[in-house]
């Protein structure tokens, strides 16, 4: 993305693209790069319109180059349109039930959410897992914006950071999560001073290193939260926080 700023020829986006495709195999997420850094970084790119959509459409369509072989083994292999994974549907599912939109566990995931399998296809029974999360959504709807808010808070560390050190390590050594909190803690103070100074260059630096935090929220938002799913922000984190030193 930096290299796309500092020279945004069409060879560059594609490599973009290209990099966000792999990304996208390793996390379906991160296909939340395209909106949310591809086309920021367009923008800025150049200054008129055909130039950027040049390099936008060079960036997106190098990123489905990438992904077709895998979609297309998904069509051969299910029967149905499946663009990287059928993890969505457990998503949903696991994150909006009775025990993850009040209580203690507000906010998480649970797999004692999901249904018991109807079908051996998995796009068909992710369909359903799919429909039954959204089903649920759509009847506590007021209650949703309260439940979003807790998972934002969850994914930063900012509700019951304890709690989720010990109870959601996910096999990690809990004396080694307390003490990665209390250093995340330190980090987000220090990357705040790094914001501050960053914005004042007026170099584009931010557009880049805040991206993958905005990824973070947004999947977080319509997810679920745990620290885990905002790895891909503590690159920028450490960046932000070795300026904000400086």
């Amino acid at each position: 993305a930096f290299a796309v700023l500092d020279r945004p020829t069409v060879r560059r986006a594609l490599l973009l693209g290209a990099l966000i495709g792999l990304a996208s195999l390793t996390r379906s997420e991160a296909l939340l790069f395209l909106p949310f850094l591809v086309l920021p970084v367009a923008w800025r790119a150049r200054p008129s319109w055909r130039g950027r959509a040049r390099v936008a459409i060079a960036a997106i369509l190098s990123c489905v180059v990438v992904l077709a072989p895998w979609t297309i083994r998904n069509q051969i292999a299910f029967g149905r349109f499946v663009l990287v994974s059928t993890n969505d549907a457990t998503v949903l599912a696991g994150a909006n039930c009775d025990q993850t939109y009040h209580g203690t566990d507000m906010g998480t995931w649970s797999i004692t959410c999901i249904a018991n399998r109807t079908s051996t296809n998995e796009a068909v029974q992710a369909a359903i897992w799919r429909r039954q999360g959204l089903d649920y959504v759509s009847h506590h709807l007021t209650r949703l914006p309260v439940v979003m808010a807790v998972r934002l808070l969850r994914v930063w560390d900012l509700w019951q950071p304890r709690r989720q050190a010990r109870s959601f390590a996910e096999g990690r050594l809990v004396g080694v999560e307390e003490a990665g909190v209390g250093t995340y803690y330190v980090l987000m103070l220090i990357g705040v001073v790094g914001v501050l100074a960053l914005r004042r260059r007026r170099d584009n630096l931010l557009l880049v290193l805040l991206a993958p935090a905005v990824v973070v929220c947004v999947s977080t938002a319509v997810g679920y939260g745990v620290p885990r799913l905002r790895h891909s922000f503590e690159i920028s984190l450490l960046v932000l926080a070795a300026a904000g030193i400086v």
